[in-house]
């Protein structure tokens, strides 16, 4: 809460020197001044919404032997364009890419086996994103109101998508994997380029 409490003016900050038990307890939210953060090299864990609402935020560098993105990881950070996920984490938090206004890509490493509810709601910009085999959970509103989707490719094994998993996408038009057997609520509801 020191980096985040008395440093209102921060422009870049470069943390990776701190230890792994640091990681849990960094909070730099809310700093509305903050471009680019440089996360501690050594974190396996993250504390929930450590970077949420740095609205003009562009670059993270990432932990490389992070395990899983935190909820609300980087929630509210606008101006997100990109984000370099490392190939160890296997969970995507709930709401952690929530309005990431201008993130218009993102690949997840091959291991991911969840993504949390909401993970992306609202990345008005994201306009793809492929799935990985691996993928055994996929949250409610997951990518709800992702305006520019257009595409996804989805696992083979994914068996359900969840209660507006897709809503008011982009798609224009959708393959579902043979072995999805459950379709939930509104899971594609409001898309309205879908034939």
């Amino acid at each position: 809460n020191v980096i985040r409490n008395q440093l209102t003016n921060l422009q870049m900050l470069d943390v990776s020197g701190l230890a792994a038990e640091c990681g849990p307890e960094l909070n730099i939210s809310n700093q509305k001044k903050l471009t680019k953060v440089i996360l501690p090299t050594a974190a396996t864990a993250l504390r929930n919404g450590c970077i949420e609402k740095c609205e003009i935020l562009t670059d993270i560098v990432m932990p490389p032997a992070l395990t899983s993105i935190p909820d609300y990881f980087v929630n509210g950070c606008k101006q997100l364009e990109h984000i370099d996920i490392p190939q160890t984490v296997t969970k995507v938090g709930y709401c952690a890419f929530q309005y990431c206004n201008c993130l218009k890509e993102i690949t997840l490493p091959k291991g991911v086996t969840e993504i949390g509810n909401s993970a992306f709601y609202e990345c008005i910009a994201l306009q793809s994103i492929v799935l990985p085999d691996s993928l055994k959970t996929l949250g409610n509103q997951a990518f709800r109101n992702c305006t520019a989707l257009k595409q996804v490719t989805l696992p083979k094994g994914l068996q359900e998508l969840t209660d507006g998993c897709f809503r008011n996408t982009g798609f224009e038009s959708f393959t579902l994997p043979d072995g999805v057997k459950i379709v939930g609520d509104a899971a594609f509801g409001e898309c309205k380029s879908l034939n």
